[in-house]
C-alpha cells in the first residue's frame, strides 16, 4: 500500500509529463540507450505497477511474489530512464522493493528469526540511502542555512515556508540554518541506522522521515512512502511475534 502510495502521489505531474510533454515536446540525451530514451518505456513501466494493485484482496504468496517483482523491474528501468532518473521516487523504491521480495522469499521462517533479519536489511536500506543525501549536505552553505535559503526563495518549498515568511526578515538567517543543520542531522541519524539497536528502526525512523515535509514539500512523501511502508511492515512482524 505505501509502495503504490508513494510510486503515484505524483501522478498529477508524472501522468501529464510522460503521457502528454516527452510527447509532444521530446528531446534526446545521447548518454541513454535507445531504450531509455524512448518515451514509450517511461509510459509503460510507470503505469505496470497498477498490475500490483490487488495485493490487497489476496494472500497468494506467488502474486506477492508477481507483485514484488513488478516493483523492482518497474523502479529500475525509471531509475535510468532519461525523463524520469532525476527522481528518488525511483531510486528508493526500488530498494523498497528488493526487500519486500526478500521478505516474501523468507515466508517460512519463524516469526522471531525474521524480525531481526528484517530489521536489519530494513536498517541497511535506510542507512545507504539517507548516507549519500548526508554526505551530499556537508558543506559550508547548508550547515550555514544559505543553501536551503535559496531553495525556499525559489520555490517556497517546505510546510514551514508559510510560516518562515510572517518572520521578521532579520530573523530570517537564524531560522535557515537552524532547520538546514537540523535537516543534516536528521538526515545523519537515518544513514547511522544499521549501528543503531533494532528499536530505533521501529521508534525513531518514521517520525524522522515524516519530519521531512517541514524542510520540503508533501510530495517528498513520493520519494519516503516505501520506506515508511517497510519500517511500519517491521512492525507488523514484530505483532506476529507476540
Amino acid at each position: 500500500m505505501f509502495w503504490l502510495a508513494g510510486w503515484y502521489l505524483k501522478a498529477w505531474l508524472f501522468v501529464v509529463y510522460l503521457y502528454r510533454v516527452i510527447e509532444t515536446e521530446p528531446w534526446s540525451f545521447d548518454f541513454f540507450p535507445p531504450i531509455f530514451r524512448s518515451p514509450a518505456t517511461a509510459q509503460l513501466f510507470y503505469a505496470l505497477p497498477m498490475l500490483a494493485g490487488g495485493i490487497f484482496l489476496t494472500r497468494n504468496i506467488a502474486y506477492y511474489r508477481f507483485s514484488a517483482w513488478i516493483m523492482i523491474l518497474s523502479s529500475a528501468v525509471l531509475a535510468v530512464h532519461q525523463d524520469t532518473h532525476n527522481d528518488a521516487t525511483f531510486v528508493t523504491s526500488f530498494w523498497s522493493g528488493v526487500w519486500a521480495l526478500w521478505l516474501i522469499s523468507q515466508a517460512d521462517e519463524p516469526a522471531a528469526v525474521l524480525s531481526v533479519h528484517a530489521k536489519t536489511l530494513a536498517a541497511l536500506i535506510v542507512g545507504m540511502i539517507f548516507a549519500g543525501g548526508f554526505v551530499g549536505k556537508l558543506t559550508w552553505q547548508y550547515w550555514n542555512g544559505t543553501a536551503l535559503t535559496h531553495i525556499f526563495g525559489a520555490y517556497e518549498a517546505g510546510m514551514l515556508a508559510e510560516w518562515i515568511k510572517h518572520l521578521p526578515v532579520s530573523e530570517h538567517a537564524t531560522t535557515f540554518r537552524a532547520l538546514s543543520r537540523m535537516l543534516i542531522v536528521c538526515e545523519g541519524l537515518l544513514s547511522l541506522s544499521p549501528f543503531f539497536p533494532c528499536q530505533f528502526l521501529v521508534c525513531a525512523c518514521v517520525p524522522l522521515l515524516l519530519a521531512f515535509a517541514l524542510t520540503n514539500t508533501i510530495w517528498i512523501y513520493s520519494v519516503l512512502m516505501c520506506l515508511i511502508g517497510m519500517v511500519f511492515a517491521t512492525r507488523l512482524i514484530d505483532s506476529e511475534i507476540r
